[in-house]
């Protein structure tokens, strides 16, 4: 007989390809009935499977046992955060209702001066760019490597003062000067964070960073995922998730100085200046 261990593990797998397969065919039938009531027969599924998971490992078997489940269950915990988020986005009519809820906006809108200019690099879909813009008379410049971004933030948050951009602020913003630099998740997806912020520094001469990036540190299963061998990173197109002490070696090296600094939503939002 198969062990129950192996036999829910060889559960998990064949939910995760049906779970896969069920997405897959509502992307491609559209939003009808049938289509979303397969998805959610899928997940009540799910919980039946969970909780005879859950019976195991909290049983008699023991750690070498258990580790081969938990990477299964991790794994599955990374496949069901990718599939919430874009749900989650048609929750909110196209827009991360993180933005709503997380209330980030704030942190970057009450400390842009009423006539301070802006650049803010890595703007994606505009949203954040349009409330900023509502705070200052000033010009704001949103620049973006993503077309379909950068067309839809022209299409849905343009602005008198809006000004957006399809490019590379390495090679498509002109040396000058703006007040605000915002990075908003962007550093993130860097390998070189320090020389582009030196960079950035030299081509645009601002007089303050507003920075905001996801913490290491945000939750427990973060360590335990790398430590088994998961992957333990928000987002596949990321270098880094800091911890405390990384961010501020990197704000240092690259010469700017954290003016005052806050952790919320397992992120570090943070106001920097140029030494």
């Amino acid at each position: 007989m198969i062990p129950a261990r192996w036999r829910h593990m060889m559960l998990i797998r064949v939910l995760r390809r049906a779970a896969a397969s069920a997405l897959d065919n509502n992307k491609a039938s559209g939003d009808g009935e049938d289509s979303i009531r397969s998805v959610v027969e899928l997940v009540d599924e799910l919980r039946t499977i969970v909780a005879r998971v859950e019976s195991t490992v909290s049983g008699k078997e023991g750690r070498s046992a258990v580790i081969p489940i938990m990477k299964s269950l991790l794994s599955l915990d990374n496949e069901l955060y990718k599939a919430i988020s874009v749900g989650a986005c048609k929750y909110d009519n196209g827009i991360h209702p993180k933005h709503r809820l997380m209330k980030y906006h704030e942190f970057f809108c009450k400390n842009v001066g009423t006539e301070d200019t802006v650049l803010d690099i890595g703007c994606g879909n505009g949203f954040l760019t349009s409330d900023v813009a509502k705070c200052t008379s000033g010009r704001v410049v949103g620049i973006d490597m993503n077309r379909g971004n950068i067309d839809f933030a022209k299409k849905h948050y343009h602005a008198d003062n809006i000004e957006y951009i399809y490019g590379d602020v390495n090679t498509d913003i002109k040396p000058g000067h703006f007040d605000i630099v915002i990075l908003s998740n962007v550093l993130e997806h860097l390998s070189n964070r320090v020389g582009f912020l030196r960079q950035v520094r030299e081509k645009v001469s601002p007089s303050e960073f507003l920075l905001r990036v996801p913490m290491y540190e945000r939750e427990w299963m973060v360590p335990l995922k790398q430590e088994l061998g998961i992957d333990y990173l928000l987002d596949a197109t990321h270098e880094i998730e800091y911890t405390q002490e990384q961010f501020f070696e990197e704000l240092k090296a690259a010469g700017l100085v954290p003016e005052a600094w806050e952790i919320r939503w397992g992120e570090i939002w943070c106001c920097a200046t140029p030494e």
